[in-house]
């Protein structure tokens, strides 16, 4: 897995994972070998009580088309490894990484899903969320088209296939001409779960499904390697260093008559077999109507999870967690934690200025990166932060203009940040610098 994600999921996730703008942003020069996050019969029994049962199938669901449609805008000599890519406005745009001027641009992309650029193509998502496209990463000119049965969920991009969850069904399809590899049914209950964001670690897919079940699928054949139960586990946020990062509610326990207060915990899953390795509490939450619980009361604090990355061996989280008084209220207060991808073990916690819901002014922050540096976070008023690792103090901050915006990425000591007014801005992270900003129209 490579330091950004190429798997990318649907509008329907809560405010810290999604946007009605996306952008991708990621040079020919951090590829390598491939794009990787960043969505049966004989197999042998999976850990945790999960099962390896299902088999895919390698006919394919609906053929791809090669009919291009529409024209991309003349394109110029800049070589690949200058180029970003971004969308906004229902285009995917090609960039100058150098100065923000546009390439080329196409019309008709659903930008609540982030285009992903992987070895010479961008592939994106129609603007009516059923077709997956490919299009020339030089000229924007579409290689093919494939349509499909249902809305799409997520996607991700790895070792030449593009991997697509849509209603009940995962499929892999061959990122050079469009045509399906194999595709993977799940049999859901009467109340089926969503579907989560797709993950690629090492040649497997890691997704949770409509059947309440976490799977790990072989990128190969499709075949199931293992699964657990989403209810124990929750759904996949990250794979790093071999491990599956996941939250979940780790423990209830009834406050008053009509309270339930829940642990949250953070959790690591290893990534081969499934087997829980460990798990650390990272906040509380509570709800009214304690028969019902959160999933059906009203949640009023605590609990929230706005952001996680990790960087090396440290996992990094932005929760929102309560605190109490002398006087016994409670409040919202947010914390960015660092915790060991390895063991769970905390380095550090950090409570974010600005953040406490019992001061008359505050402000709801969303964690969206982290280097070797600094961890960038992002409040809702659209105030980009860039906090020093090394002595937990604030080395900048910069206000987008025209607020906040959920998607950017870091290439080479250089933020690319989509703000709500459609324009692409280069941001320094040595000293949050405007290098750039490029209106996309």
């Amino acid at each position: 897995m490579s330091l950004w994600n190429s798997s990318h999921w649907s509008p329907a996730r809560r405010k810290h994972l999604s946007s009605v703008t996306a952008l991708a942003v990621i040079a020919t020069l951090l590829l390598g070998a491939c794009a990787a996050s960043t969505s049966s019969p004989g197999a042998s029994s999976a850990p945790n009580g999960g099962t390896a049962s299902e088999q895919a199938t390698a006919t394919p669901t609906l053929a791809p088309t090669a009919t291009p449609s529409p024209t991309a805008t003349p394109t110029s000599s800049v070589p690949l490894s200058q180029r970003i890519y971004a969308a906004s406005l229902g285009n995917v745009y090609s960039l100058n990484i150098a100065t923000g001027a546009v390439l080329w641009k196409y019309n008709g992309v659903d930008t609540d899903y982030t285009p992903v650029y992987s070895g010479s193509a961008v592939y994106f998502v129609s603007n009516d969320t059923t077709v997956i496209e490919a299009a020339d990463a030089m000229t924007g000119a579409i290689l093919w088209s494939h349509p499909l049965s249902g809305s799409i969920a997520s996607f991700a991009v790895d070792a030449g296939k593009v991997f697509v969850a849509f209603g009940n069904t995962v499929a892999a399809i061959n990122a050079s001409n469009g045509d399906t590899l194999w595709h993977l049914n799940v049999k859901p209950p009467k109340t089926p779960g969503g579907v989560s964001q797709i993950f690629t670690y090492n040649g497997v897919i890691y997704v949770g499904l409509p059947d309440l079940l976490l799977h790990a699928i072989s990128e190969a054949n499709g075949k199931t390697l293992w699964t657990v139960a989403q209810a124990g586990y929750g759904t996949p946020l990250l794979v790093s260093q071999g491990r599956l990062i996941v939250t979940y509610t780790c423990g209830a326990f009834p406050f008053f008559i009509l309270i339930d207060w829940y642990n949250i915990c953070a959790g690591a899953l290893s990534a081969t077999s499934g087997a829980h390795l460990w798990s650390t509490q990272i906040g509380v939450t509570s709800c009214f109507f304690l028969f019902i619980g959160c999933s059906g009361g009203s949640v009023f604090f605590g609990g929230d999870l706005y952001g996680i990355t990790a960087n090396g061996t440290r996992l990094y989280l932005a929760v929102q967690n309560y605190y109490s008084t002398s006087s016994s209220a409670f409040y919202n207060i947010q914390d960015l934690d660092a915790i060991s991808v390895n063991s769970g073990g905390t380095y550090w916690s950090y409570t974010i200025p600005g953040s406490d819901q019992g001061k008359s002014t505050y402000h709801t922050f969303t964690l969206e990166k982290v280097d070797g540096t600094a961890a960038y976070y992002e409040s809702d008023a659209g105030a980009l932060t860039a906090l020093r690792l090394s002595n937990l103090k604030p080395m900048w901050t910069f206000n987008i203009p025209g607020g906040q915006t959920n998607h950017f990425f870091e290439i080479a000591g250089v933020l690319y940040v989509l703000s709500t007014q459609s324009n692409l801005i280069a941001v320094s992270t040595s000293n949050g610098k405007v290098l750039w900003s490029a209106p996309l129209t």
